[in-house]
């Protein structure tokens, strides 16, 4: 015979779909004739069993966000993979919890397959539900689960945006607990490739074009958009709210960001700066922030997603994305709030201080607030004119609280509780009461508002002290503190000179005749200075309100010889609860409040009287 193995074949078990069974005809070397044949079989050692892959749900958890009990939510989709080679035996899926499912898996899925399991959330109760998706079958890490978490509210719950043609953005129209985007309606960024964003550029009047440049998901797009009230409430005025933002960022995403802006009225929008926020790595990320519903019927936020640039409600860019969204907001509880300005008063005993009460409207409020006062020293009383007050709704109304304190009254700190009662409604706002001795010398300290010396409570006296104004300007080995120590800097020192061998004004103090610094009462000046020679003069002023100064001379007094010298003069208060007087010492040139020179040094003192 010259021929033979003429026959042979290979096939697959079908059993297990791994094995391969091999038959072979053959002839014996020894030649006689007759044919053998030769049964063989084998199996790859990456086939059966695990079939080398794994099985896994994707995401592995799912949040819900709120939603009204009894409502059920919008599906939220998972996919089950198969990743081995083998076909997987499904045995079940399950939910646990306010949660169902509906799934495409049926009892097998295929080697390399996937199936998709959508879950609804139908809260039973309010406040946090938690659940559980289980898929049981016979791959590895079986069984698979992912996690499933919602709030329960009894507000409008979680509504879903939808495209509105009038403000060309998504909008929720109802108001609800929280507004969503979802996960498809701004998606991608207007006609980039791979990812055209539908409706493009959902903004409000389509009022801020994006950048078309890039390739979806692999450079910038802001693709989802969440507000939601922080204690699963309907929006209102006053409600903390928390922006959920999911974006797509270029590479590490050190070179993106997004800037969150408000606005009150979604119609006609003004926007606010709320914050920008970098994305922590490259890729799909959330970010999120809160802030605080203002009043408005149909509120909006945007996302300004940027590459590179700065902060703007419509930053352009060739790979910028801006989007809104838009929702209802409910008027909330009528109510209001109360403010005392100024919040702290420094009185001396036997005489009084003022404070303005606001009450402010929230939500419309406008009924009649009956005010009163607790926490008052013993000799003190509280009296407010008028009482009660009526804001206009949204707006403000204002009483005059005048506290006398008695001459009896010990000296010290208090806490005056200023109270508002209107019906049900209780709100209240704290005053700081000093109540200080008569008679008391008073040190004054720098005022950053007046950028002067100023001693607040009236006393016998208002004194710099040695240091406050010691020096002038920035003069060598002499700087002085705070310079130039005059009312909102309004007059400014020679810089020229040596600290105690040129001319400098190291002190002012005024003192009281007799009692305290009172209105129409006479005073003494007492300036210390350091004089070059007897070319230098001081001349002395004062004003009758610190707050807004118009300068009224006093006197000129020459210095008398080099070094230091005290010089004084008496005058008389003008009417006036905050006064100053002022000195300009200068070398040579003429009077004046303001008399400029290199080596000219001018303070202010400003004090309290009664």
């Amino acid at each position: 015979m010259s021929r033979w193995g003429d026959y042979s074949a290979m096939q697959v078990d079908p059993v297990d779909d791994c094995t391969f069974w091999y038959t072979q005809e053959y002839m014996k070397t020894t030649g006689s004739f007759n044919w053998n044949t030769r049964i063989a079989n084998f199996k790859f050692s990456t086939c059966g069993g695990t079939g080398g892959g794994t099985v896994t749900l994707s995401p592995n958890s799912l949040n819900f966000g709120n939603q009204s009990v009894g409502v059920p939510s919008t599906p939220q989709t998972v996919t089950l993979t198969n990743n081995q080679s083998v076909s997987l035996t499904i045995t079940s899926v399950t939910t646990s919890g306010d949660y169902s499912q509906t799934n495409t898996c049926g009892t097998s899925l295929g080697a390399n397959a996937s199936c998709t399991i959508s879950v609804t959330f139908n809260p039973t109760t309010t406040g946090t539900r938690t659940g559980t998706l289980t898929v049981n079958d016979n791959g590895p890490g079986n069984p698979q689960t992912a996690s499933l978490t919602g709030v329960g509210v009894t507000g409008g719950g979680g509504q879903v945006a939808t495209y509105s043609s009038t403000l060309k953005a998504p909008q929720c129209a109802v108001v609800g607990s929280s507004c969503d985007t979802g996960a498809s309606l701004i998606l991608g960024r207007d006609t980039m490739s791979g990812g055209a964003e539908p409706n493009q550029p959902n903004n409000i009047n389509s009022s801020c074009a994006d950048g078309t440049s890039g390739t979806f998901h692999s450079d910038e797009s802001l693709d989802q958009l969440t507000v939601a009230t922080t204690d699963g409430s309907n929006f209102a005025a006053g409600k903390t709210v928390t922006i959920t933002a999911k974006v797509w960022a270029y590479s590490t995403g050190s070179s993106d960001a997004l800037d969150l802006y408000y606005t009150a009225n979604a119609s006609s929008p003004t926007w606010t700066f709320i914050k920008t926020i970098v994305p922590p790595a490259g890729g799909a990320q959330t970010l999120t922030t809160t802030y605080v519903l203002p009043s408005g019927s149909l509120q909006a936020i945007r996302g300004n997603y940027r590459y590179q640039g700065t902060a703007s409600s419509c930053t352009s860019g060739s790979y910028n994305d801006h989007d809104d969204l838009a929702f209802a907001v409910g008027a909330g509880t009528a109510s209001f709030s109360l403010s005392a300005s100024p919040s702290s008063l420094s009185v001396v005993q036997g005489s009084n201080g003022t404070s303005t009460v606001t009450e402010t409207s929230t939500n419309s409020f406008s009924a009649a607030t009956t005010l009163s006062a607790t926490g008052l020293p013993t000799g003190t009383t509280a009296a407010f004119s008028p009482n009660p007050i009526t804001p206009p709704a949204n707006g403000t109304a204002t009483s005059t609280l005048t506290l006398t304190v008695g001459s009896t009254t010990a000296p010290g700190t208090y806490t005056v509780t200023v109270t508002g009662t209107s019906g049900t409604i209780v709100q209240s706002t704290n005053i700081t009461l000093t109540v200080t001795g008569t008679g008391t010398a008073q040190t004054a300290v720098y005022d950053s508002t007046l950028k002067a010396p100023k001693c607040g409570t009236v006393g016998t006296s208002c004194d710099t002290g040695p240091s406050l104004i010691l020096g002038r300007d920035t003069m060598s080995g002499g700087a002085e503190p705070n310079q130039p120590n005059t009312i909102s800097s309004s007059c400014a020192d020679g810089t020229s000179g040596t600290f105690h061998s040129d001319e400098s004004l190291d002190q002012l103090k005024v003192s009281a005749s007799s009692g305290v610094l009172t209105h129409g009462g006479t005073v003494t000046i007492t300036a210390t200075v350091y004089a070059y020679s007897t070319a230098d003069t001081l001349d002395l002023y004062y004003a009758a309100n610190a707050n807004s100064p118009t300068w009224t001379f006093i006197k000129s007094i020459a210095a008398t010889g080099s070094g230091t010298k005290t010089l004084t003069t008496t005058y008389t208060l003008p009417t006036g609860t905050l006064q100053a007087i002022r000195g300009n010492f200068r070398y040579q040139g003429s009077a004046s409040s303001c008399t400029s020179g290199s080596y000219n040094d001018h303070d202010d003192l400003v004090f309290a009287v009664q």
